[in-house]
Parts: C-alpha cells; sequence; structure tokens
C-alpha cells in the first residue's frame, strides 16, 4: 500500500509480509524503512539493517529465511 506524505509516499506493508519480499522492495523503492501497519494500526517498523542483521550474503545477494516474516524481525511501535 502507498501513502501520500508531502512530495514523496510513504510505502507501508503488513507484518505478514516475508523479509525476503520486503527486502526486495526496499531494493526497488531506493528506500531503508518500511511502516508495519495492521489494517490502519502502526505496529511498527522494519529497516535494512534489521533485514542485513538476519540474513546473509551470497554470490553478491543477501539471502533471508523464505520463513522469516517482517512480524519477527521489525521493531515495535
Amino acid at each position: 500500500m502507498r501513502m501520500p506524505f508531502l512530495e514523496r509516499e510513504i510505502i507501508v506493508v503488513a507484518p505478514e509480509l516475508d523479509a525476503a519480499a520486503a527486502w526486495r522492495m526496499m531494493q526497488r523503492e531506493s528506500i531503508r524503512h518500511l511502516l508495519v501497519m495492521r489494517g490502519s494500526t502502526l505496529v511498527g517498523m522494519i529497516s535494512d539493517r534489521d533485514l542485513l542483521a538476519r540474513g546473509h550474503w551470497r554470490h553478491g545477494a543477501l539471502e533471508l529465511d523464505p520463513k522469516l516474516l517482517i512480524v519477527h524481525a521489525m521493531s515495535p511501535a
């Protein structure tokens, strides 16, 4: 979901999103943080550092456990 904010949109994700999808989104959009929302309630934030700490580099790409969900890696609100 995208939310208009000033001149740039804020991209939000659900806590059930897998971490690899969040990483790809951050890379595609050239951003370092995503707000994590359940409905209209802010439940946390996930950063590239949160994901880097839980993955490992292999052949120049970050590998994350495909079962890792944002809810288990994010900083709570």
